[in-house]
């Protein structure tokens, strides 16, 4: 980063509102990761956001000094954190990264971008690995703050994700998922400002979910999901766009979806069938927050938040019909990988006949 020492508007300069003011587009920050496999995998994590309405002003583009605008107008400061997991409890600045920027007049948005490779991607990314895989996520944040006092105007909280064979030379997957974005304003309504939800996500025994249970789980079991959301005041916030992820060592595939009930205020009902044979893992829910306006219509809030819940340590899904934890060749044929110390094709079954499973389960599943 390159930083212009001088001097600067306060925060409740009205000039610095024309900056504020581009913290109020839906969504403010999206993103993506491009991943190269060269011999060593090197991620390319891209971040940007529209500037509609300012993109060619000569003294209020951009929002930070990175995009190139130095003007004495410019009232905030961009920092970037990393966590070491998605439960976001522990944090630390990253002051060693290259930020470049970037711009797109056409479509007057800019973005910012910076490169993981090497130490960098073994020390801001979290490896984990199973029989054929290594899985990396990244937990990051976008920070801006104001340049006079520190105190914080937005929080933009996202996690990147890759898969690769363990050979680099396959990529199977990849992903940017943009959690919540908090903006944070002097007349802040608490509902915007603080929110909470139910950390754990609970097991119930019906859609209905009058008794939460701990089921012994099985491939291909039909289960319902609950998650709980309370709002800070009377507003009435409604859950909606769930995703359902596996996560464990060596695991990251998101679970399809039947279907869901959402039509309690801060509630939501998830049924899905088990698509997973594992040992060791949770199951966690990501929603968004929606309020209702008029006619009962809802409507996106104001800034995105994502809120996030998983299960407590399942010690096993078990295959299905069988009363003991999978062994490798059962979670081969379930999923076509397994636990990391598996070999690379079981030890009981021929790699055809695996093969030939995995093509019958994906043709009736």
């Amino acid at each position: 980063m390159h930083l212009r020492l001088g001097s600067f508007i306060q925060c409740w300069d009205p000039q610095c509102n024309k900056y504020i003011e581009k913290f109020n587009k839906k969504p403010l920050m999206f993103g993506k990761i491009i991943v190269d496999l060269n011999q060593v995998p090197k991620v390319n994590v891209i971040i940007g956001y529209s500037d509609i309405d300012y993109f060619n002003d000569p003294d209020y583009f951009g929002l930070v000094n990175e995009d190139g605008n130095f003007s004495d107008s410019i009232c905030f400061n961009l920092k970037i954190y990393k966590y070491t997991s998605n439960t976001y409890s522990d944090y630390l600045e990253i002051t060693d990264l290259t930020i470049l920027a970037s711009n797109n007049s056409k479509k007057k948005q800019r973005y910012y971008s910076f490169t993981l490779e090497g130490e960098k991607l073994q020390q801001f990314m979290v490896k984990t690995s199973n029989s054929h895989q290594y899985i990396y996520r990244g937990f990051f944040a976008f920070v801006f703050s104001y340049r006079q006092s520190n105190n914080l105007q937005s929080i933009n909280q996202f996690e990147i994700f890759f898969t690769i064979n363990k050979s680099f030379t396959t990529l199977i997957n990849q992903g940017f998922k943009s959690l919540y974005q908090i903006n944070f304003f002097y007349n802040c309504d608490p509902l915007f400002c603080y929110f909470f939800a139910e950390k754990e996500i609970k097991f119930c025994a019906d859609i209905k979910c009058a008794e939460y249970i701990n089921p012994d789980l099985h491939f291909n079991d039909k289960i319902i999901l609950y998650q709980f959301y309370q709002s800070q005041n009377e507003k009435q916030i409604y859950l909606t766009h769930p995703q359902v992820w596996y996560v464990g060592e060596g695991l990251l595939e998101q679970a399809k979806i039947i279907s869901f009930d959402n039509t309690q205020p801060g509630q939501i009902k998830i049924e899905l069938k088990v698509g997973i044979v594992w040992n060791g893992l949770k199951i966690q829910v990501t929603s968004s927050l929606e309020q209702v306006i008029i006619d009962g219509e809802l409507s996106d809030m104001p800034t995105p938040i994502r809120v996030f819940g998983q299960t407590q340590q399942i010690y096993c899904i078990k295959a299905q019909g069988s009363e003991s934890c999978a062994t490798c060749d059962e979670q081969y044929l379930a999923q076509g990988y397994a636990n990391n110390g598996c070999s690379l094709f079981g030890s009981k079954i021929s790699m055809k006949f695996i093969i030939l499973s995995i093509i019958i389960l994906q043709i009736f599943h």
